[in-house]
């Protein structure tokens, strides 16, 4: 395995966080903001309190993956599950938006942010560990995405 990855992990994982608050700051602000656009897209209602709090939790959450894998060594393992949801989570608003044929809070960061750095890291650390801890990582962040959408659709109530 090659153990040196192009740039310093805590920098590479300092990203996370900040393409975070980009991404929520559209979600928020954006056409009416998401919760608006939900309840039109899904009839789903989510009070803007709860979409505030999760979104609070969604950014202590991905920050502490973050700081954790790299104070215990583990940078690439944090990297690839952060990775694996925000690439995933780009995709669905892509889907949606060309779905519902209109624009969607979240996908110009998606498309411009979480898309690319997901990918691009999934893709570059990739021989950085074993294969196998290499796919578990990034299914994991994919399917802990498949269930923030879960709960998304539930009103944030599971």
């Amino acid at each position: 395995m090659n153990s040196e990855i192009p740039i310093s992990a805590g920098i590479w994982l300092a990203l996370f966080p900040i393409t975070f608050v980009i991404h929520f700051a559209e979600e928020y602000g954006a056409a009416g903001g998401y919760v608006e656009y939900l309840y039109r897209l899904r009839g789903v209602r989510v009070s803007e309190k709860r979409f505030l709090i999760f979104q609070a939790l969604g950014f202590v959450w991905f920050s502490g993956i973050a700081l954790v894998g790299y104070l215990v060594g583990l940078p690439e393992i944090a990297i690839l599950f952060i990775s694996g949801f925000y690439f995933c989570n780009g995709v669905t608003h892509t889907v949606t938006a060309l779905w519902d044929r209109h624009y969607g809070p979240g996908l110009i960061a998606s498309i411009f942010l979480w898309m690319p750095l997901g990918l691009f890291s999934i893709v570059l650390m990739y021989g950085h560990v074993p294969t196998l801890e290499w796919a578990v990582a990034a299914a994991a962040g994919l399917g802990f995405n498949g269930l923030v959408a879960l709960g998304t659709m539930k009103g944030g109530k599971l």
